[in-house]
C-alpha cells in the first residue's frame, strides 16, 4: 500500500468509529452495546470503504487484511485491540484503566452536513475551502464508496444551518461559478428520509365481488395509475384479501385516497405503514398457526405408523416363537 492509501484506510477506521457512522448504523450500536464495544474484524472488512482499501490484501487471505487494519489501529490513540488481537473498541483512560464508552451520536446529528455527490478528484481541503466561511468545522470526510458522498460536521448546529442557507441561495442565485454543486441536508433530515423509505408501502385490498387474479389487478393498475408502478401483488387464492406492494409511500397512499376497479368491481383499500401494520402481522401469525398444525398433524401420523409397525414386528415375533 502507498504512503496515501495507508492515510486513507487510517481515516476509514477513525469514521467507522465516528458519532456520525455511529448515528446511521443502528446495528452496529446496537452489537457494540451489547459486547462492550467490542467490534469483529470481520465486520470492519465488510464495511464498504475498509473493503475496498483492502481489496488486495482480502484476494490474498484475511490474514493480510487483519495486519493492516491491526497497524491502522495502533495509529489511532482512542482505539485498542483486545488481548487476541481480533477485537476493535473505542475506549477512555479512567481512574480504573481503561473503559469502553459510547460515543453521544444523538446530540450531533444537527451539526453534521451530508453532501453529494462528490466528484472523484474532491479532496478535504477542496471541502474545507467551501464550507470553513460558514463557521468552525470539527471533521470532514469523504466517502469513496460506490455513492461519493462526504459528511461535514461543525461545532455547532447553528453553524451548518448557515452553511445550508448560504449555500442554497448562492446556488439559485447563480453567483458562484465555481463551487461545485452538491445537493446538501442535515444529517437528521437525511436520517428521516431513510426512515421515510423504509416506511411500508404496502395497500391492504379487501375483494367483495368475484374472484380475481393477479394478472388482472395488474392489469386495471396500469389503466387507471399509468405513472405508477406496482412493486409486487400477493392475491390470496383462500381468501378474498391481498396486498399491494409500491415503490413510494405517496404512490400507496394516491391509490389507496383515489380507489381502484378490477372488472367493474370497487376494491377496498387501506394503506399499512409502520404505525398500521398490525393487521399483516396477525395474517402471518395465523399462517404460522395453521402450519403448527400440519406440524403436529403430521408428527400424530408418524407415530401412529410407528406404533402399527412395532405392532406388526411383535405379532411377528410371537407368531415365530411359536413355529420355532
Amino acid at each position: 500500500m502507498t504512503e496515501a492509501q495507508v492515510q486513507q484506510l487510517r481515516d476509514a477506521v477513525e469514521f467507522f468509529f465516528n458519532p456520525i457512522n455511529l448515528n446511521l448504523d443502528k446495528k452496529l450500536r446496537k452489537g457494540m452495546k451489547k459486547s462492550d464495544g467490542w467490534v469483529d474484524f470481520s465486520i470492519l472488512i465488510k464495511h464498504e470503504e475498509i473493503g475496498v482499501l483492502l481489496k488486495k490484501e482480502i484476494d490474498e487471505g484475511t490474514g493480510a487484511a487483519i495486519l493492516r487494519l491491526k497497524e491502522s489501529i495502533q495509529s489511532i490513540g482512542h482505539l485498542e485491540l483486545n488481548k487476541l488481537g481480533t477485537h476493535v473498541r473505542i475506549f477512555k483512560q479512567g481512574r480504573n484503566g481503561k473503559k469502553f464508552v459510547m460515543p453521544r451520536v444523538e446530540s450531533v446529528e444537527d451539526s453534521i452536513l451530508y453532501v453529494k455527490p462528490v466528484p472523484q478528484t474532491t479532496t478535504i481541503e477542496d471541502l474545507l475551502q467551501i464550507f470553513d466561511k460558514f463557521g468552525l468545522i470539527a471533521y470532514i470526510y469523504i466517502s469513496r464508496g460506490d455513492t461519493q458522498r462526504a459528511f461535514v460536521q461543525y461545532t455547532s448546529a447553528g453553524y451548518a444551518q448557515r452553511a445550508l442557507k448560504g449555500l442554497q441561495i448562492s446556488e439559485e442565485e447563480g453567483s458562484s461559478t465555481t463551487t461545485p454543486q452538491f445537493e446538501l441536508m442535515l444529517l437528521s433530515e437525511y436520517k428521516k428520509n431513510q426512515e421515510r423509505k423504509k416506511s411500508s408501502t404496502l395497500v391492504y385490498f379487501y375483494n367483495t365481488g368475484p374472484e380475481i387474479k393477479r394478472k388482472q389487478i395488474r392489469e386495471a393498475l396500469k389503466e387507471q395509475y399509468p405513472t405508477i408502478k406496482v412493486r409486487s401483488i400477493d392475491v390470496r387464492t383462500d381468501a378474498p384479501f391481498g396486498f399491494l406492494e409500491f415503490k413510494e409511500l405517496s404512490e400507496s397512499k394516491q391509490v389507496a385516497k383515489e380507489g381502484l376497479k378490477v372488472n367493474d368491481h370497487e376494491l377496498i383499500l387501506a394503506v399499512l405503514d409502520n404505525s398500521n401494520s398490525k393487521g399483516r402481522k396477525h395474517n402471518k401469525k395465523d399462517e404460522t398457526i395453521e402450519q403448527r398444525e400440519r406440524k403436529r398433524e403430521g408428527k400424530l401420523r408418524k407415530l401412529e405408523l410407528k406404533k402399527e409397525k412395532t405392532v406388526q414386528k411383535r405379532a411377528k415375533k410371537k407368531l415365530d416363537n411359536k413355529l420355532f
